[in-house]
């Protein structure tokens, strides 16, 4: 650890995370564990079945697609919170408002509204939601995962301070952009008849034993009253996950290549049927993710585009 990085975090040492637990009132813990494997009881098992998602596609080898892919190194952050949740207005959402803002399109986050009105239980974005939480043993929300190429998944909850959270989020988000990605990816998608069609190219820039690919429709601008502290307020929540374009695994991704070489690309076309929860079909997007295992942390690089 680093001089400045050791003194930052011992300025910060009698701050409070705050969550809430599922079904509960949000509590307070009393410290901080940047290295969090999850010390929060499991969230008991069950409602992890599919219920939305797409029509999946093709993929193969080759280089029809026009699409050309950049060697950038992005961060995928996986945000969970709840609109019933204070301390995800608080401190939640503001968070993910200053990585947007500092990164841009370096920085791709997934939405997840877990169990309230805009993801109900069951929905795909809860379902994927879970995953991580059970991955890491919690039930507390608001929390986030940070991942990417050559970097050990972070997750942790958010600080009462704004500061904080900014100069924590910044630290690994700066510490995956600063990686040579291992793989890239390059994406378009348009929407007709209710139903988003995705062209994605995958490109290889070290060999590696496998690929899986994970296409997500995202909404933007979803409006809905967010408990902030002791008050209600309209929210414009951003990046909500809806569905996938893969059915057969909670955290919707598909194997798309064995003992792939440097150089290689993968084109596939992907087909999602927008969901009734879609509120706008106008604030439509896509990411795709690039995970490098079918775990959890397998997470190696991703981009977000509009829906066209």
């Amino acid at each position: 650890m680093n001089i400045k990085r050791f003194l930052f975090l011992s300025a910060v040492v009698g701050l409070l995370l705050t969550s809430c637990g599922e079904d509960t009132a949000f509590e307070e813990n009393p410290f901080y564990d940047e290295e969090a494997t999850g010390e929060d009881p499991k969230i008991p098992a069950g409602g992890l079945n599919d219920t939305l998602g797409g029509s999946g596609g093709s993929g193969g080898n080759g280089s029809a697609s026009t699409l050309v892919v950049d060697q950038i190194q992005r961060a995928t952050v996986t945000y969970i919170g709840a609109t019933w949740c204070p301390p995800c207005g608080a401190n939640g959402d503001p968070a993910k408002i200053y990585m947007e803002d500092t990164y841009g399109d370096n920085v791709v986050i997934l939405n997840v509204q877990y169990r309230d009105a805009i993801s109900p239980r069951g929905s795909f974005g809860f379902n994927f939601g879970t995953k991580f939480q059970d991955f890491v043993g919690s039930n507390s929300i608001p929390h986030a995962y940070w991942s990417g190429s050559n970097f050990n998944m972070k997750n942790r909850g958010f600080y009462n301070d704004a500061n904080a959270n900014n100069s924590e989020s910044q630290i690994d988000i700066d510490a995956i952009l600063r990686n040579i990605p291992e793989v890239g990816v390059a994406a378009k998608a348009s929407l007709s008849n209710g139903v988003v069609s995705v062209e994605t190219k995958t490109k290889f820039f070290n060999s590696l034993n496998q690929a899986y690919l994970g296409v997500y429709l995202l909404e933007d601008a979803v409006m809905a009253m967010q408990k902030v502290g002791t008050k209600d307020s309209l929210t414009s929540h951003e990046n909500v996950m809806r569905a996938s374009a893969f059915n057969s695994d909670t955290l919707g991704i598909d194997l798309i290549g064995t003992s792939l070489a440097a150089d290689d690309e993968l084109v596939g076309n992907y087909q999602i049927t927008v969901p009734g929860s879609v509120v706008d079909p106008t604030n439509l997007q896509v990411a795709v993710v690039v995970w490098e295992s079918d775990q959890v942390n397998g997470i190696a690089n991703s981009i977000i585009v509009d829906v066209e």
